[in-house]
């Protein structure tokens, strides 16, 4: 029996998974050596070709290592798109042995892939578990493009009143609840992307359940709550843009490592005797310290109330380690 080929040029090796839509094929390219696994994406449903069409096309004009690229395509039957292999979808990739930075950072790099698309004038509209992959157990990679909306081009292939996305992290305007679906809608599907890659549950709406958050140091509940809280917002024009979102998260992982809490250095354990807690000094001069001259750059010198232990730290915008200690 001869192997299923598509456009006279890939081979089918094996099948990888099938869904409504689509069904994923493993292939072998008979006109080059290709280094790396290589996959087809075949559609399944003729009456989506323009839908089809318009993926093939939102991948094409995003060029970003965060976003799939497309080797070869055709949209007439049989249509199918064929990329390279990137890994795991990002639900089958995370499980319990990952930190929680290591979560935050694939977050992280979801921003970096809707940055690309929003920068060229693109809205996925439908940024959930399944539609990111993981490459080389550290990267994110958008994928899916399905419902896209290229808003420079002024192409939008739904109607004002069909659902967009999964219910579980679509916005409300998405899901007919009024306005405008766009790039904005990202932002809500990344913050509801965040709180799902942390605790592994369905966050419902805009409401963050009690004691779901992480929380093993005393201090990431408080951050992580902040940070979600900051990007799912009902209302699209109070969310952040995506460059923002990205400082937001990037933020967060920052303020996690250090141990600070939400509100600055201070009332972290002290890293001397881990037994007292760090409170701020009002009185800096005696330590022989200045402003630097800048009146956007703050000071804190935080003195251990067990041990007596001495930390100094600038703030330029947010807490960073200190600079010396005593």
């Amino acid at each position: 029996m001869l192997a299923q080929t598509f456009g006279g040029r890939w081979e089918v090796i094996a099948s990888i998974g099938e869904g409504g839509q689509a069904h994923v094929f493993e292939v072998r390219d008979l006109r080059h050596e290709v280094e790396g696994r290589i996959v087809l994406k075949r559609l399944k449903n003729p009456h989506r070709l323009g839908r089809f069409a318009q993926e093939i096309a939102a991948m094409q004009q995003v060029d970003s290592p965060r976003v799939a690229r497309v080797i070869d395509f055709a949209v007439a039957e049989p249509a199918y798109i064929v990329s390279p292999f990137v890994g795991p979808t990002l639900e089958t990739f995370l499980g319990d042995d990952r930190t929680l930075d290591e979560r935050l950072s694939l977050i992280q790099q979801v921003g970096f892939g809707l940055m690309a698309a929003h920068d060229q004038g693109v809205a996925h509209r439908d940024l959930k578990p399944d539609n990111v992959l993981v490459r080389n157990e550290r990267e994110a990679v958008l994928a899916d493009f399905g419902i896209c909306q290229i808003v420079a081009n002024e192409v939008v292939l739904t109607t004002t009143d069909e659902l967009l996305g999964n219910a579980s992290f679509a916005a409300p305007e998405c899901q007919g609840a009024g306005g405008d679906p766009g790039t904005w809608s990202d932002i809500y599907s990344l913050g509801k992307l965040a709180y799902w890659a942390v605790t592994g549950k369905i966050m419902f709406r805009e409401t963050i359940p009690e004691d779901t958050l992480p929380n093993p140091t005393g201090v990431e509940r408080a951050h992580l709550r902040r940070l979600i809280s900051q990007l799912v917002i009902a209302s699209p024009v109070d969310r952040p843009a995506i460059r923002q979102a990205i400082r937001l998260v990037s933020a967060t992982r920052r303020r996690i490592r250090l141990g600070v809490n939400a509100i600055g250095v201070r009332d972290q354990v002290c890293t001397a005797c881990r037994e007292g807690t760090m409170h701020r000094e009002r009185h800096f001069e005696p330590y022989g310290l200045t402003r630097r001259g800048n009146p956007d750059v703050d000071m804190r010198v935080l003195r251990c109330d067990n041990c007596g232990h001495i930390q100094f730290y600038y703030i330029d915008g947010a807490p960073t380690a200190p600079l010396w200690e005593m």
